[in-house]
Protein backbone atom coordinates (compact mmCIF):
# COMPACT_ATOMS: atom_id res chain seq x y z
CA UNK A 1 0.00 0.00 0.00
CA UNK A 2 2.82 2.13 0.48
CA UNK A 3 3.54 2.16 -3.06
CA UNK A 4 0.25 3.59 -3.65
CA UNK A 5 0.29 6.49 -1.14
CA UNK A 6 3.77 7.38 -2.86
CA UNK A 7 2.42 7.19 -6.07
CA UNK A 8 -0.31 9.63 -5.24
CA UNK A 9 1.39 12.09 -3.37
CA UNK A 10 3.53 12.18 -6.64
CA UNK A 11 0.89 12.37 -8.67
CA UNK A 12 -0.29 15.80 -6.21
CA UNK A 13 3.42 16.79 -6.91
CA UNK A 14 4.08 16.58 -10.20
CA UNK A 15 0.17 17.60 -11.64
CA UNK A 16 -0.41 20.41 -9.37
CA UNK A 17 -3.57 19.34 -8.59
CA UNK A 18 -6.08 20.31 -5.69
CA UNK A 19 -6.03 16.87 -4.27
CA UNK A 20 -4.54 16.71 -0.51
CA UNK A 21 -3.72 13.29 0.95
CA UNK A 22 -4.10 12.45 4.38
CA UNK A 23 -3.43 8.83 5.70
CA UNK A 24 -5.85 6.14 2.88
CA UNK A 25 -7.98 9.01 1.81
CA UNK A 26 -7.60 11.94 -0.93
CA UNK A 27 -9.80 15.23 -0.62
CA UNK A 28 -10.14 16.10 -3.80
CA UNK A 29 -11.19 20.15 -4.55
CA UNK A 30 -14.10 20.09 -7.34
CA UNK A 31 -15.10 22.79 -9.35
CA UNK A 32 -14.51 26.70 -8.55
CA UNK A 33 -17.24 26.43 -6.43
CA UNK A 34 -14.95 25.20 -3.60
CA UNK A 35 -16.92 21.80 -3.05
CA UNK A 36 -15.00 18.94 -1.94
CA UNK A 37 -15.35 15.37 -2.35
CA UNK A 38 -13.27 12.41 -0.36
CA UNK A 39 -12.10 9.36 -1.82
CA UNK A 40 -10.52 6.78 -0.12
CA UNK A 41 -8.46 3.57 -0.91
CA UNK A 42 -7.67 0.26 0.29
CA UNK A 43 -6.22 -2.67 -0.79
CA UNK A 44 -8.25 -6.21 -1.24
CA UNK A 45 -6.04 -9.19 -2.23
CA UNK A 46 -4.95 -7.92 -5.63
CA UNK A 47 -7.20 -5.25 -6.26
CA UNK A 48 -7.39 -1.46 -5.25
CA UNK A 49 -10.30 -0.12 -4.43
CA UNK A 50 -11.35 3.49 -4.24
CA UNK A 51 -14.87 4.51 -2.83
CA UNK A 52 -16.51 7.66 -2.27
CA UNK A 53 -19.02 8.66 0.18
CA UNK A 54 -21.99 9.50 -1.59
CA UNK A 55 -24.62 9.75 1.20
CA UNK A 56 -24.33 8.22 4.73
CA UNK A 57 -26.79 6.14 6.46
CA UNK A 58 -28.77 8.52 8.28
CA UNK A 59 -29.74 10.16 5.16
CA UNK A 60 -32.25 7.61 4.97
CA UNK A 61 -35.10 8.80 6.91
CA UNK A 62 -37.30 6.26 5.52
CA UNK A 63 -37.35 2.62 3.72
CA UNK A 64 -39.17 4.25 0.69
CA UNK A 65 -36.18 6.58 0.58
CA UNK A 66 -33.48 3.82 0.51
CA UNK A 67 -35.46 1.80 -2.18
CA UNK A 68 -35.82 5.12 -4.55
CA UNK A 69 -32.33 5.81 -3.91
CA UNK A 70 -31.02 2.40 -4.45
CA UNK A 71 -33.17 2.26 -7.74
CA UNK A 72 -31.20 4.85 -8.89
CA UNK A 73 -28.21 3.93 -7.90
CA UNK A 74 -29.02 0.60 -10.23
CA UNK A 75 -30.05 2.75 -13.34
CA UNK A 76 -26.83 4.63 -13.06
CA UNK A 77 -24.71 1.60 -12.81
CA UNK A 78 -26.75 0.58 -15.91
CA UNK A 79 -25.40 3.45 -17.95
CA UNK A 80 -21.70 3.99 -16.21
CA UNK A 81 -19.14 1.54 -16.69
CA UNK A 82 -16.83 3.03 -14.83
CA UNK A 83 -18.13 4.14 -11.76
CA UNK A 84 -20.91 1.74 -9.39
CA UNK A 85 -22.53 2.39 -6.74
CA UNK A 86 -23.68 0.49 -4.08
CA UNK A 87 -24.73 0.40 -0.46
CA UNK A 88 -21.54 -0.73 1.89
CA UNK A 89 -21.29 -2.66 5.33
CA UNK A 90 -22.61 0.43 6.99
CA UNK A 91 -25.38 0.92 4.51
CA UNK A 92 -23.80 4.21 3.16
CA UNK A 93 -24.57 4.65 -0.31
CA UNK A 94 -20.86 4.73 -2.60
CA UNK A 95 -19.25 5.10 -5.54
CA UNK A 96 -16.56 2.55 -6.01
CA UNK A 97 -13.87 1.79 -8.61
CA UNK A 98 -11.79 -1.20 -8.48
CA UNK A 99 -8.27 -1.59 -10.40
CA UNK A 100 -5.84 -4.85 -10.74
CA UNK A 101 -2.94 -3.64 -8.12
CA UNK A 102 -0.36 -4.95 -11.05
CA UNK A 103 -1.50 -3.03 -14.19
CA UNK A 104 -2.63 0.56 -12.36
CA UNK A 105 -0.73 3.26 -14.08
CA UNK A 106 -0.43 7.20 -13.20
CA UNK A 107 -3.14 8.09 -15.72
CA UNK A 108 -5.50 5.63 -14.52
CA UNK A 109 -4.96 6.79 -10.56
CA UNK A 110 -4.89 10.08 -11.74
CA UNK A 111 -8.42 9.25 -14.12
CA UNK A 112 -10.22 7.13 -10.94
CA UNK A 113 -9.42 9.34 -8.21
CA UNK A 114 -10.71 12.52 -9.93
CA UNK A 115 -13.75 10.59 -11.77
CA UNK A 116 -15.04 8.69 -8.78
CA UNK A 117 -14.98 12.00 -6.72
CA UNK A 118 -16.87 14.32 -9.35
CA UNK A 119 -19.37 11.03 -10.12
CA UNK A 120 -20.07 11.35 -6.56
CA UNK A 121 -20.00 14.58 -5.47
CA UNK A 122 -22.83 14.78 -8.41
CA UNK A 123 -24.96 12.36 -7.09
CA UNK A 124 -24.71 13.45 -3.50
CA UNK A 125 -25.70 17.04 -4.88
CA UNK A 126 -28.65 15.69 -6.91
CA UNK A 127 -29.92 13.48 -3.73
CA UNK A 128 -29.25 16.36 -1.02
CA UNK A 129 -28.90 19.70 -2.76
CA UNK A 130 -25.96 19.86 -0.46
CA UNK A 131 -22.08 19.31 0.02
CA UNK A 132 -21.99 16.94 2.86
CA UNK A 133 -18.95 14.45 1.96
Amino acid sequence: MKSLIDRIDKLIEKQDISWTRNGHAVSVELWKSGRKQKVLFKRRNNMYIFYSVVVRADYFRNAQLRRDVAYRAWRKNALKDLVGFAFDERRQLVGTIEQPVETLDHEELQLYIDVLAKECDRFEYVLTGRDIE
